[in-house]
């Protein structure tokens, strides 16, 4: 009987025991843009997107050892905020102001550098951590063949200024420039000549009025929206055209998977969504499963 109970806790504790760590990275390295890796990957696998860089309890938001966390347990992309400090520094924060994710108070515009390089951030529980707001120069060279990071510039920063940093750092391959509107688009697309775009995409002539603009396709990556219902056509004609398409999976199909729907995201990549954006990135990569990607990305390796 003794044993059978040393055998019974070992399986259970082998059980809960955590997936090991990944080793599989998005390199685009090689790529002129980062869209052209994303083409390359359409079709063949879906990747996560992890919003803000996935935060968990003791890694706060927009920090650059959250994204490193994420990316040794998942291969994903990173989601992150770009807002200006009073002297002009870009730096990784999404709210205005600096009260919900640091132990400091007052709006970031409002602040040199080197007071916000004071403050130090919290998780979402609110617990201190011992990380500090990082630059976005800081974040494209440490996340360099790892990844590609997904540049939400907020209202107030320059679009240009976002496109000119990515470019100083030669990080074109490891970065995109999120946009709202179809100007916006085309404004970043000109600044930078290799700098991939996303763009909102509702429907399939979208792209052809951003090609007439000066956006190609290689240079493109479709958002299509938050998901409520799967936008099947649309995915179809993105997927025609070799172009990413992404989506939401924040709200609704987090939430249903958060309650134990064990293929909510992979309902996703079945309808034809090659970039799930998720809060949940690690639940959400394990759910897909890293083996197709790891094949996709051995594929499109240059």
């Amino acid at each position: 009987m003794y044993w059978f109970i040393v055998l019974f806790l070992g399986l259970a504790a082998c059980t809960n025991e955590s997936p090991p760590p990944t080793s599989v990275q998005i390199d685009a390295t090689g790529y002129e843009t980062a869209a052209e890796l994303l083409s390359c990957l359409e079709g063949e696998a879906a990747v996560v997107s992890a919003h803000r860089g996935g935060p968990a309890p003791g890694y706060p938001e927009n920090a650059i050892e959250t994204f490193e966390r994420t990316l040794s347990q998942v291969p994903a992309l990173i989601e992150t905020d770009v807002r200006e400090t009073s002297d002009g520094v870009l730096v990784l924060l999404h709210d205005e102001t600096v009260d919900r994710t640091t132990n400091g108070t007052g709006a970031i515009a409002q602040m040199t550098f080197a007071e916000a390089r004071t403050l130090r951030l919290v998780d979402g529980e609110g617990q201190l951590t011992e990380f500090q707001i990082p630059t976005l120069t800081e974040a494209l060279q440490a996340m360099r063949g790892r990844t590609i990071l997904q540049l939400d510039v907020k209202r107030g920063v320059g679009l240009r200024k976002v496109v000119r940093a990515v470019t100083a750092a030669n990080a074109e391959p490891h970065a995109a420039i999120i946009t709202y509107s179809a100007n916006g688009a085309i404004v970043a697309a000109e600044t930078g000549p290799n700098v991939s775009v996303i763009a909102n995409v509702n429907l399939a002539s979208d792209i052809q009025d951003l090609a007439s603009r000066g956006l190609s396709d290689d240079r493109l990556i479709a958002w299509t929206g938050i998901v409520e219902e799967p936008e099947l056509s649309l995915y179809e004609a993105l997927g025609g055209l070799d172009i990413s398409t992404s989506g939401g999976a924040l709200g609704a199909v987090d939430d249903a998977a958060e309650r134990g729907d064990g293929s909510a995201y992979q309902e996703l990549e079945a309808a034809g969504l090659d970039i799930i954006a998720t809060d949940r990135p690690v639940a959400a990569a394990r759910q897909l499963g890293v083996a197709d990607l790891e094949v996709a990305l051995v594929g499109c390796s240059v």
